[in-house]
């Protein structure tokens, strides 16, 4: 069931309070922790929520520690002030917003087919298909990626990433605006839709690989022994 799938990924992890604590509080390699229920304790630390309550365990540590010192500490890094005379690097930056979220509306069509009932059966060879591909393989190489650039550029000018507006996809090719209009009417779902729908999600993938492409030279100028430096 869907249930048990989300359960599985550690998303809805049942007992997950009492399990995280005796993790958090004992070494993790106690054998006599390892040996009661193990692998319910292998699939907790692999859950997101886990991860995510480590992190800011951590975070709330440092904070603490920097009020005592009477210092501020902040996580995240300096946002990167863009030359405005460089056109590549601020066309870069006021596009990688809509390019991201016509990647992250093929992810959400994807997954949305995974787990939708109707018309199952007569699909079930293209569901195999994107399993396969929207899982591990696009977030890797597609959403990563363009979240790691935009992070170099001001979140006052990328704040629309992960948006599902219609105008904060690209204008042209308008091969994503036309899936958002198909994906956002669910109530028109059959196997010929759903094959039209493929298309134009390979046709957007085609285009955000485009767009990648032409960026790798103009990113590579400003590579340096310490990182990237705009």
């Amino acid at each position: 069931s869907i249930i048990d799938e989300i359960v599985l990924h550690g998303e809805g992890f049942s007992n997950f309070t009492t399990l995280f604590n005796e993790l958090l509080t004992k070494d993790p390699f106690d054998e006599a922790l390892l040996s009661k229920d193990i692998k319910a304790k292998d699939d907790l630390r692999l859950s997101h929520l886990y991860k995510f309550i480590k992190i800011l365990s951590q975070l709330t540590v440092e904070e603490k520690i920097s009020a005592r010192s009477n210092m501020k500490f902040d996580a995240a890094r300096s946002f990167v002030i863009t030359d405005s005379s460089n056109y590549n690097i601020v066309q870069m930056q006021n596009e990688v917003s809509s390019i991201f979220n016509s990647l992250n509306l093929v992810v959400l069509m994807w997954l949305s087919r995974i787990y939708e009932i109707p018309n199952w059966l007569g699909d079930a060879s293209n569901r195999n298909a994107i399993e396969q591909l929207v899982t591990w393989p696009l977030m890797s190489i597609g959403v990563r990626p363009l979240l790691e650039l935009a992070t170099f550029f001001d979140s006052s000018i990328v704040r629309t990433l992960f948006s599902q507006e219609f105008d904060d996809l690209p204008f042209v090719p308008s091969y994503s605006r036309e899936l958002h209009i198909i994906y956002y009417d669910f109530t028109n779902r059959s196997e010929a839709v759903n094959k039209h729908m493929d298309y134009l999600a390979v046709r957007v993938l085609s285009e955000v690989a485009k767009w990648a492409t032409e960026k790798i030279p103009i990113v590579r100028q400003y590579v340096t022994d310490e990182g990237i430096k705009f």
